[in-house]
């Protein structure tokens, strides 16, 4: 997994955690799955999030920190700048 995909990992997750729906956490296995992961890959993607103090992972739940709240506010800002062509791209590359 190159850095690129790893960052729309990250940022993806972190973005579904800061919904209003996901206030009581999200089931990691969902997150896995919809994010079409292996169990290693997944694995992966949480342990940095959770080293970096961004997201908790308990009980098989993932919540966001305030910390992961404020870098989910800076991805969402950033959004806009990304073509959609950038994107997809990507994707390709995955």
């Amino acid at each position: 997994m190159d850095r690129n995909i790893l960052n729309i990992y990250l940022a993806t997750i972190l973005e579904t955690l800061d919904m209003p729906g996901a206030a009581g956490g999200v089931p990691r296995s969902h997150v896995m799955l919809g994010l079409g992961l292996d169990l290693n890959a997944y694995l992966m993607v949480e342990r940095i999030l959770v080293a970096s103090d961004m997201v908790k992972s308990s009980n098989d739940l993932l919540t966001i920190t305030d910390k992961g709240k404020e870098m989910a506010a800076k991805v969402a800002a950033a959004l806009p700048k990304v073509s959609k062509d950038t994107v997809s791209d990507m994707w390709k590359k995955a």
